[in-house]
């Protein structure tokens, strides 16, 4: 992680604590230059979108979190409860479903099965 990534992404934290949604948004993006296919930046961006009530935003770059580390549950929770705030109950419940999948799989791993 680069120095300018880090920075970036603690200002990004803080805007977002402080429900500056558009300064978070902005840093994200901007800290997203360097590494666009950063899983947790995305997500924080991703939770910055859903704070500012652009659920769909938030959905597409989570999507995008999943598609880039599909062994990632916490894409998945994003999704969940971005959906769940569309009202769009079950497909969150599917994402759910899919986050306690992934920890199966992951405890399997970790334990050598």
């Amino acid at each position: 992680m680069s120095d300018d990534r880090d920075s970036l992404y603690m200002s990004g934290l803080s805007a977002l604590g402080q429900s500056h949604f558009d300064e978070a948004i902005a840093a994200f993006e901007n800290a997203l230059i360097a590494d666009p296919d950063d899983v947790e930046l995305l997500l924080a961006l991703s939770m910055a979108h859903s704070k500012a009530g652009d659920q769909d935003k938030a959905i597409e770059i989570s999507l995008r979190a999943a598609e880039i580390d599909p062994t990632d549950p916490f894409p998945h929770t994003n999704l969940s409860m971005f959906y769940q705030k569309k009202g769009m109950t079950e497909v969150a419940e599917q994402h759910s479903a899919m986050v306690n999948q992934l920890n199966v799989e992951a405890q399997k791993r970790a334990q050598g099965a």
